[in-house]
């Protein structure tokens, strides 16, 4: 099957210049006299189409949230009283996540590997990547945020310099996408284990709020 896909590449590459002219052409349709046109289209048609597509609606991609949890409830870190990134609400959410002001999350992240044929590339997927999620936070006049990250930092690393298991600090992550009109609606979720990787921020004269930027890595793809 590798075989045939690379002859029929090489046979496109080897193509002769009349050949390509003979090649079928697309039909251009004869306009009516009178007739009035919109995005290629006649004025009902466009109109119809745009009512298809306004009566799906749009996503918003401030309809989000991400659900930050230790993995393991029964965990150090999980029981920590200083990480107040992982207290709940009785309706079982934090309202701190609201201080997430933005968050990249892969949807997917492929290896590949590239062939040359004659003056072609012919690429193929190998395999998948760990992804990495990038948080920025605010946070607020008691600094919960910022002591929340350390005191994860602590479950990771000693002080004596050695390092803990991953079960010590494995957070459970799900970033999702909700309905405007439903919070509990989800329309997208991935479920993710993940480990603190990078936290980082910046201060300056100005009077802005302070924002601080984590970056999360996978763990273990088949733990989520």
């Amino acid at each position: 099957m590798r075989n045939n896909f690379i002859n029929e590449v090489a046979k496109q590459a080897v193509m002769t210049i009349a050949e390509r002219l003979a090649l079928p052409r697309p039909v251009i349709p004869k306009v009516k006299q009178g007739e009035r046109f919109i995005a290629g289209r006649t004025i009902p048609d466009s109109f119809a189409l745009y009512k298809r597509i306004r009566d799906e609606g749009i996503l918003k991609n401030c309809h989000y949230c991400i659900e930050i949890e230790p993995y393991n409830p029964q965990s150090a870190m999980a029981k920590s009283a200083r990480i107040q990134l992982f207290k709940t609400l009785q309706d079982s959410f934090n309202h701190r996540w609201l201080l997430i002001t933005n968050a990249e999350w892969p949807i997917l992240q492929a290896d590949t590997e590239s062939q040359k044929i004659a003056n072609y590339q012919s690429n193929r997927i190998t395999g998948r990547q760990a992804g990495e999620f990038a948080l920025t936070f605010l946070d607020n006049k008691q600094a919960d945020i910022l002591n929340s990250l350390q005191a994860i930092e602590s479950f990771i690393f000693n002080d004596d310099g050695t390092q803990n298991v991953p079960a010590d600090y494995a957070i459970s992550m799900t970033p999702y996408l909700f309905d405007a009109k439903s919070f509990k609606t989800r329309l997208y979720a991935k479920p993710i284990l993940v480990a603190l990787q990078a936290v980082q921020t910046a201060t300056n004269a100005e009077h802005a709020p302070l924002e601080i930027s984590t970056t999360w890595v996978q763990l273990d793809p088949f733990m989520a």
